[in-house]
């Protein structure tokens, strides 16, 4: 009897940069297929939880996008998993959800590598599970990333890291951010979800008030533009803040269900 796959825990941004699918065994010695994930684990499933933003009828099943404080994952759900078909062809959305979801890898008709993301089981969860799942991805995302830090200064080989560094041109700065990006929306600023912090500096009160700034001119640009905007466009709308700033932004957006992308790289408002 083949052992069932291990569900990794993901970010919707790593999930969606992975693009490199092992085979599995064929025959009477048939294994599962999985996905090297950038951070170096061959993902068969994932467990994710996020904010259902929005879904889509298809003609052969039910598109949804789930959104996390990283990004916006696309999902499709078909005649062969009907019990989450059924949920999201019904289901009111916003809401938190939770899914289990095999990954895949397709090609498309200009020979890109694009992930797929299809759920085994899929229901509604809460605020305080979405939290904890943001707490524990993010544990088990740095954990992953410092084994890669450690291979890459010692030279030593570790099955599945060495393959992802092969692979993938990895920034592990730009991961480690995407982290802690995650974990700051668990922190959210004066007036959310914390009292505000009385000795903070005139400097951090300055960062927080051109953040509310950003996000408003963000939300003002992007209902100008009911189709959404491609996210180089927007920057250049909004050239007058620096872009990190305004993907950071972005990401806290995308986290409360209030912008996703409906394409990779295209920015649109709920």
């Amino acid at each position: 009897m083949n052992r069932r796959e291990v569900a990794y825990r993901s970010f919707s941004f790593e999930i969606n940069e992975a693009n490199y699918k092992v085979e599995g065994g064929r025959g009477e010695e048939k294994k599962p297929n999985y996905v090297l994930l950038p951070t170096g684990v061959f993902a068969n499933r994932i467990f994710f939880v996020g904010t259902l933003i929005e879904t889509e009828v298809r003609e052969n099943g039910i598109k949804a996008y789930l959104s996390d404080p990283t990004g916006t994952l696309n999902v499709f759900s078909g005649k062969f998993t009907p019990e989450a078909t059924s949920f999201l062809s019904n289901v009111e959305f916003p809401c938190y959800c939770a899914m289990v979801a095999k990954l895949g890898v397709f090609q498309t008709s200009d020979g890109a590598n694009i992930i797929s993301v299809r759920p085994e089981r899929i229901g509604k969860s809460s605020e305080a599970l979405r939290d904890y799942w943001i707490l524990t991805t993010a544990k088990h995302t740095l954990e992953r990333l410092d084994a890669i830090k450690a291979a890459k200064e010692s030279g030593s080989s570790i099955k599945g890291v060495n393959e992802a560094l092969e692979h993938y041109d990895l920034d592990l700065e730009r991961y480690y951010n995407m982290v802690f990006s995650a974990i700051k929306y668990l922190i959210p600023a004066s007036g959310e979800r914390v009292v505000e912090n009385e000795v903070m500096g005139s400097k951090e009160k300055e960062k927080g008030e051109e953040k509310e700034k950003i996000r408003k001119k963000l939300i003002e640009v992007l209902q100008t533009h009911e189709d959404g905007m491609s996210y180089e466009d927007l920057v250049k709308e909004i050239k007058e803040f620096d872009e990190g700033s305004i993907e950071e932004t972005l990401n806290r957006l995308m986290g409360e269900g209030l912008v996703y992308e409906p394409v990779l790289g295209k920015i649109k408002l709920i």
